[in-house]
């Protein structure tokens, strides 16, 4: 505040007077302010002992989930032939595969047949009109999108024989789809005869349904009735056979295979079966015949005269999404441009289908196919990659799959194969991720009681000789050094048998059960007037795996059949294999409580009975049959519950702070007070100064005057 007593007058330093005076006056304020500030330092190491012991605590979840210890987890021997990983409940095992080779993505290119035939310029137009098809999977499964013209037929013909081309004979209005993936099961894609012993295909029919799924067969029945043929749909439908270099197809009379135009629409689910001379089954799959009344546009690709490469890549991979197939333009030299075609699914099953339809010839005029239409697929003049499956040996057996990455080889674990080889896979307990969780666990632990200690005992420390910091510590370093195992099983519950009947017995049982039960039960056989366990007779006083039954009848009131007399009883339990932290390898280093790991025989017990590890860690309290604890819970559910009694909402920390902070408040408030105190005390001081100097001013105001008087009188 503005002084108004300045000294001019009194000759006094009045504000330098008044300020000392008021720094006394302070002196209070100031030991409160250096409460608050020491109070301060106290409550912020409190919170940094919250944050260590919570530090500690996140490591404890981890401990309490059998699944830390005990959930089988797959490792590769040779992660340069493939990877495991969980993707369901694998079983625990071993695993040997040796891969042969892998799924490739099957990729195609044009071919130019000569100097004259290289494109110099993508975006030159080519000439070329017409449609072609394309679309993925085994030869010929995906023709199924294409309307049978001469063409096709023909090719048909080549591979499959003039039999079966009767079902492709049929009224204008009907159009007949194949997706016969193993029709053609008699040779490979380039050729090779799969079966050289196979006489004949014997196709049956599983199913015959209309669009929406609905089963039609009655239809198709009536159908084959009105036309008086002899077609029984529950025995062979038809019959490819060998008729010297070629096939052909008879139904059941042996007769040509064929239906007319005029037949129910739908879509058959045909099962075929290769078979020796002999009638033995060779080789059975599945495939599909559908009979529509339109043409499924699916897959085909029409470009123009004036169209250019990039414009034919840039219309394939528009369709993409329904071929499976990609496109992309490649520079193989100088002038030199290509166009690559490969599949987005990996194996055989994304064997791309690439095929003119009609009279277009666009693949043949691009150089992708040749002129070889007796092939079992399309005649690709330069097949860059292989539309080749994966195929390994698991424990012995041969297996194929069309993917590099499967879950269907070992139970619950993703494979991925990433080269050629032997691998072993072994499911077992992650030993590995349970240590590091333990170390964790301890690492933390000693953290946490260096902190704690080094609180205590630095020099001049705000939290030195805290009973509070010394209890924690002392509760803790008992839950490390504890063990954690089970009373020994009672030997009754009761003080006597409990009866059940109309006589008037009673029973009583002494000893210490050894068996593994929750009751002894007795009955009475009136027949033969004695009491039974176990279907063997009993007398007073024998003994029942440890314990001696003493039954008191009486004899006017003998019990009676089907009398019953039940001991509740306990059995001991089983010893925890590892039930402290030093039987695990975890130990105190020295007296400041630091825990050490003897890794190779934490790795010992982990490997060897990994839930005994976990019982350790984190079992629940085993109870009796009346539900009284038998033992304690696991070491990480005793650290939990102590720390929780610790660094909880209503812990120990907690209230240390809020003790704290209520100090803090009460300082703050004395100050207050102290303030407005040295307020009022300063404002009075200031007061009696000015006053002082007014009253001076007026003393001096009058000796002025007198003197004045006296040198006037002195004059006359």
């Amino acid at each position: 505040m503005t002084i108004s007593a300045t000294g001019l007058i009194s000759g006094l330093d009045v504000n330098n007077i008044i300020d000392e005076l008021m720094e006394v006056e302070r002196l209070p304020i100031r030991r409160k302010e250096a409460q608050i500030e020491r109070t301060e330092q106290i409550s912020e190491l409190w919170r940094e002992v919250n944050t260590v012991l919570g530090t500690f605590q996140q490591t404890i979840s981890p401990l309490q989930a059998e699944e830390t210890f005990t959930a089988p987890m797959p490792e590769s021997s040779n992660e340069d032939v493939l990877t495991a990983s969980v993707s369901g409940n694998p079983s625990q095992g071993t695993h040997h595969f040796n891969v042969e080779q892998l799924a490739n993505f099957h990729s195609v290119a044009t071919q130019p047949v000569g100097a004259g035939d290289l494109i110099a310029n993508p975006n030159d137009s080519l000439g070329h009109e017409g449609t072609f098809y394309l679309g993925i999977g085994n030869s010929p499964e995906s023709i199924d999108s294409l309307s049978f013209d001469e063409s096709t037929k023909e090719w048909l013909h080549g591979n499959l024989g003039t039999g079966l081309q009767a079902v492709l004979d049929g009224e204008e209005d009907s159009h007949y789809f194949l997706n016969p993936a193993e029709l053609a099961f008699a040779t490979d894609q380039e050729g090779n005869e799969l079966h050289p012993d196979a006489e004949s295909i014997k196709v049956y029919m599983d199913s015959f349904t209309d669009q929406d799924g609905e089963d039609i067969s009655g239809e198709l029945q009536d159908y084959f009735d009105e036309k008086g043929w002899d077609v029984d749909l529950d025995e062979l439908l038809f019959e490819i056979k060998k008729d010297g270099a070629e096939w052909v197809a008879v139904d059941q009379n042996g007769n040509d295979f064929a239906l007319a135009g005029d037949h129910p629409l739908g879509g058959f689910g045909l099962r075929g079966e290769v078979v020796d001379g002999e009638g033995e089954v060779l080789a059975v799959d599945r495939f599909d015949l559908d009979i529509r009344n339109e043409l499924d546009q699916t897959g085909q690709i029409s470009i123009e005269e004036d169209d250019s490469l990039g414009d034919i890549v840039d219309r394939i991979n528009a369709a993409s999404a329904e071929t499976g197939v990609e496109a992309s333009l490649v520079m193989s030299g100088e002038d030199d441009y290509r166009l690559v075609l490969q599949s987005t699914e990996e194996g055989s099953a994304g064997f791309i289908q690439a095929h003119d339809l009609g009279d277009h010839t666009v693949l043949k005029d691009l150089s992708l196919l040749g002129e070889d239409s007796s092939r079992a697929g399309p005649d690709y003049l330069h097949e860059t990659q292989e539309a080749q499956d994966a195929k390994f040996t698991l424990n012995g057996l041969e297996m194929v799959r069309s993917s590099n990455t499967f879950t269907d080889a070992v139970s619950g674990v993703e494979i991925s194969l990433s080269g050629e080889g032997p691998s072993t896979v072994e499911v077992a307990p992650a030993v590995d991720e349970a240590m590091e969780d333990i170390k964790l666990f301890v690492e933390s632990y000693n953290e946490a009681n260096a902190f704690i200690r080094r609180l205590q005992t630095e020099d001049d420390g705000p939290l030195q000789g805290s009973g509070d910091l010394m209890r924690m510590e002392r509760q803790v370093r008992t839950l490390i050094h504890g063990e954690v195992s089970d009373v020994p099983g009672s030997n009754h519950l009761r003080d006597s048998l409990v009866y059940s009947g109309s006589g008037e017995t009673s029973a009583t049982g002494t000893g210490t059960y050894e068996g593994l039960r929750n009751e002894i039960k007795l009955e009475y056989n009136k027949n033969n007037n004695v009491w039974r366990h176990d279907g063997r007779n009993f007398t007073s006083g024998d003994e029942i795996e440890g314990v001696a039954i003493e039954i008191d009848e009486d004899k006017d009131n003998p019990p009676q059949g089907g009398d019953t007399l039940i001991l509740e009883v306990s059995p001991a339990s089983e010893p925890l294999e590892y039930n402290s932290l030093s039987a695990i390898g975890i130990m105190a280093e020295d007296e400041r409580g630091r825990l050490e790991i003897d890794e190779s025989k934490l790795k010992e017990a982990l490997s060897g009975d990994p839930e005994s590890v976990f019982g350790l860690f984190g079992r629940e309290a085993p109870v009796d049959s009346v539900g009284r604890s038998r033992g304690p819970d696991g070491l990480a559910q005793q650290f939990k519950s102590r720390l929780n009694e610790f660094i909880g909402p209503n812990g120990l920390v907690q209230s240390r702070e809020n003790s704290l902070q209520r100090e803090m408040t009460q300082f703050a408030e004395r100050i207050e007070m102290l303030e407005r105190r040295v307020e009022m005390r300063e404002n009075r001081l200031i007061r009696q100064f000015t006053y002082m100097e007014q009253y001076i001013a007026r003393l001096q105001d009058q000796t002025g005057l007198m003197s004045s008087f006296e040198a006037g009188q002195q004059q006359e």
